[in-house]
């Protein structure tokens, strides 16, 4: 058992898992906001501009709070 646990955590520093999980989340936060964007366009094709927006402040206001929403 403790060699197969060598073994894993031998593997897992030869593949840079560390620094392969950093770059993902780099990339993950800075893809967001375009994607939000794109979200937010189609929302208001599609249901309206002001529903989508209503809607959208909404689940933001739940996060951070209604001033942060604005």
């Amino acid at each position: 058992m403790i060699e197969l646990l060598k073994q894993t955590f031998n593997d897992w520093n030869e593949d840079k898992a560390p620094r392969l999980a950093a770059a993902l989340a780099y990339y993950t936060a800075f893809s967001l906001a375009p994607l939000l964007v794109i979200a937010i366009a189609i929302a208001g094709l599609v249901f309206g501009e002001e529903a989508a927006r209503g809607q959208i402040v909404g689940q933001i206001g739940g996060l951070v709070g209604p001033e942060g929403a604005e």
